[in-house]
């Protein structure tokens, strides 16, 4: 979870807030960014700059929902989901669903 102007932020709004604003950019893909520090767990290092589709629509990309069963967002998780443009996405960084 986040913190802003002193209060938690829950998984489930950092992906709505993050929904709304990739809907206003006619995106569905988000990066993955950990805080990378040494507290950074396994579980959202594995996922760390990872490109995911919040619909799960995208094939060439995991969907969010895969990352969270996976423990991303996991409670006290510092990570954030940054919304990028579609021309932004590196061809290296597609990643088959089927592997992670």
């Amino acid at each position: 979870m986040q913190v802003e102007s002193g209060k938690r932020i829950s998984e489930e709004q950092i992906v709505k807030d993050t929904a709304n604003i990739a809907k206003e950019n006619k995106s569905d893909l988000v990066r993955i960014v950990t805080v990378g520090d040494a507290t950074t767990c396994p579980k959202c290092k594995k996922w760390d700059e990872k490109i995911v589709s919040l619909s799960g629509k995208d094939r060439n990309y995991p969907s969010l929902e895969t990352a969270t069963k996976d423990g991303f967002l996991h409670f006290n998780c510092r990570c954030a989901l940054l919304n990028i443009e579609t021309d932004e996405i590196p061809l290296k960084s597609k990643i088959n669903p089927r592997t992670i």
